[in-house]
């Protein structure tokens, strides 16, 4: 897998992700919106990553950036080799994700990973949540009474 130069990572963060956090990821933000829609900023974006994809032939480009694995791929078949991939070396579950999502759920766990990062066999997501439905349970669709709900206990 080739790696991004020290300037192409950075020119990635200041015209696709800065635009874009800018604008709100979880929330829009209707002012820096009509500001992006005036300066274009998706179009630079666009140009960016074109450019990016036809000198790197349409394979994934590791990027530069100090502490972190951060793969950007080019096609469906490279989103689906790096997901596949997960959690090793790549995982969908990122400290910035934690936090965003912990401010409309903050006793709850994304993903299938600890809060540490590491994966416990998948059950971590099944077992944050105390009294939560575990729906992938085969028995789950028969109907509980209300004075005995679903919880997701560990057997």
């Amino acid at each position: 897998m080739k790696t991004a130069t020290i300037t192409e990572t950075a020119r990635i963060a200041g015209e696709v992700l800065l635009p874009t956090v800018a604008g709100g990821v979880l929330k829009r933000r209707p002012g820096v919106q009509r500001i992006a829609q005036r300066m274009q900023w998706d179009r630079r974006s666009v140009r960016l990553l074109t450019g990016l994809q036809d000198k790197y032939e349409g394979r994934p480009l590791r990027l530069r950036v100090p502490g972190r694995s951060i793969v950007l791929p080019f096609s469906a078949e490279d989103v689906g080799a790096v997901l596949a991939g997960a959690p090793a070396p790549f995982s969908p579950s990122t400290m910035e994700k934690r936090a965003a999502l912990g401010h409309f759920q903050p006793h709850g766990d994304s993903s299938a990973h600890s809060r540490n990062g590491t994966n416990d066999g998948g059950s971590t997501r099944m077992y944050s949540n105390r009294g939560t439905p575990c729906t992938s349970w085969p028995d789950h669709s028969r109907r509980r009474s209300p004075k005995k709900p679903w919880t997701c206990e560990r057997r």
